[in-house]
């Protein structure tokens, strides 16, 4: 996930919108796999998983998904062309 894909997200659905929330959960989530970005990474994950929390419930499957760091629909293998 990259930072124009949240960046559109807030502008087209709102910045507490779910699906905001779960692209700034994806771009933390691929920020940790860089050296560099985990500070950041954190940063933006604490901040969309308290807004989760607040929008949909502490206890939604998505609020708990992305507090668990479970990926169901964002981790897959590229297929082969």
């Amino acid at each position: 996930m990259n930072r124009e894909t949240v960046r559109r997200a807030a502008k087209v659905l709102g910045e507490r919108h779910p699906l905001t929330l779960l692209a700034q959960v994806a771009l933390a989530a691929d920020l940790l796999a860089i050296r560099d970005g985990r500070d950041e990474a954190g940063r933006i994950e604490a901040t969309a998983e308290r807004a989760l929390a607040t929008v949909l419930g502490l206890h939604h499957p998505e609020t708990v998904a992305a507090r668990e760091r479970i990926r169901p629909l964002w981790d897959f293998e590229p297929l082969p062309i």
